[in-house]
């Protein structure tokens, strides 16, 4: 049932902005209010998995993060889930892989315009997450019963609305999720620089942003 798309829509998610805004000059006239570290976890956090636990650290609107979390779970909207089992299922995704990645930063150099951050985590391997998909025991229940309530004659949109079903889609596809192989603790080096958020307000932001979402991902 899971396939390779919903893993590409992970990797995929390379925030098209840089930060919120555009990078001011390296005359910076006002500090950010939240740290660079802080903002930096949060980038992490959103390519991992679209949740960041302090999104305004980096500027990022509710709405903003809502998309990119529809964005990486758009490839189940094939499957009979409710609105509510899709959200059950992020929920738990984010919360239990935030938690085994371990997260850290530290500021590594204090630069006044551009601060360096070590990022540490241990990377998810998105790359090979899919590969035993279709041998996972808890996908194969899921799957056999979808089946079968199609065999009964129910439609999808009547599967949606099957309590007993929507509690094995969370269970099932919250326990396979949780399950994804994450590769040693490693560090990589983040230069910032200040961005203006849409608030008009700055914020801290990686001048590679496509350095962090590889690193997260594994692909370092």
């Amino acid at each position: 049932m899971l396939k390779k798309n919903f893993f590409a829509a992970v990797l995929s998610i390379a925030i098209l902005l840089t930060g919120c805004g555009e990078e001011k000059s390296s005359q910076v006239e006002m500090t950010p209010e939240f740290g660079a570290d802080k903002a930096i976890i949060a980038y992490a956090q959103l390519y991992a998995c679209a949740a960041p636990d302090d999104p305004k650290a980096a500027g990022f609107t509710d709405e903003f993060v809502d998309k990119q979390k529809q964005a990486m779970f758009a490839s189940f909207g094939k499957y009979p889930f409710s609105e509510q089992t899709l959200q059950a299922i992020a929920k738990n995704f984010s919360t239990t892989l935030k938690s085994r990645m371990n997260f850290k930063a530290t500021l590594k150099s204090n630069d006044a315009a551009h601060p360096v951050i070590e990022l540490t985590a241990n990377p998810a391997d998105f790359s090979a997450a899919f590969k035993d998909a279709d041998k996972d025991a808890d996908l194969l229940i899921l799957r056999r019963e979808w089946g079968e309530l199609q065999a009964y004659g129910l439609s999808d949109d009547a599967i949606k609305k099957d309590a007993a079903f929507q509690k094995l889609a969370v269970d099932s596809m919250s326990k396979y999720l949780g399950k994804i192989p994450l590769k040693p603790e490693s560090t990589l080096e983040v230069t910032c620089k200040v961005a203006v958020g849409a608030d008009g307000k700055f914020y801290w932001s990686p001048e590679k942003p496509e350095a962090v979402s590889k690193f997260v991902s594994g692909q370092k």
